[in-house]
């Protein structure tokens, strides 16, 4: 329990309560905004969407990680992290109504497995 709340109090110093409460729906949008910075084809609101995108993961997958629910391999980079959580909202669009942070927890445990807990 007590780790339950340290993890709720971390989250919520992370961040507005508005992007902790955005949903997959939101999320792959800005993801998609994060492939289309890549093709060179974005406009200035991709640019803005890219970094919500590529924060929201890398602000997630730090949680996990740091919670030892998940182990990211050192060598992985934060672009291997985006493209697999984007490939698990393209792969999932059924799940897209549910929360973005547990989307993320979910497309990273699906590749790279649980931690050591």
């Amino acid at each position: 329990m007590k780790k339950l709340l340290l993890t709720l109090a971390l989250v919520l110093s992370m961040s507005s309560a508005a992007l902790w409460a955005t949903d997959g729906n939101e999320l792959y949008q800005w993801g998609q905004a994060y492939a289309r910075v890549f093709d060179r084809r974005a406009n200035q609101e991709d640019v803005n969407d890219f970094w919500k995108y590529a924060y929201f993961v890398q602000g997630v997958a730090e949680l996990l990680s740091w919670q030892k629910i998940i182990v990211v391999p050192e060598n992985s980079t934060i672009k291997q992290l985006l493209e697999v959580v984007l490939k698990f909202l393209a792969d999932n669009p059924s799940l897209r109504q549910y929360a973005a942070a547990s989307l993320v927890s979910r497309a990273l445990t699906t590749t790279y497995g649980y931690g050591p807990n």
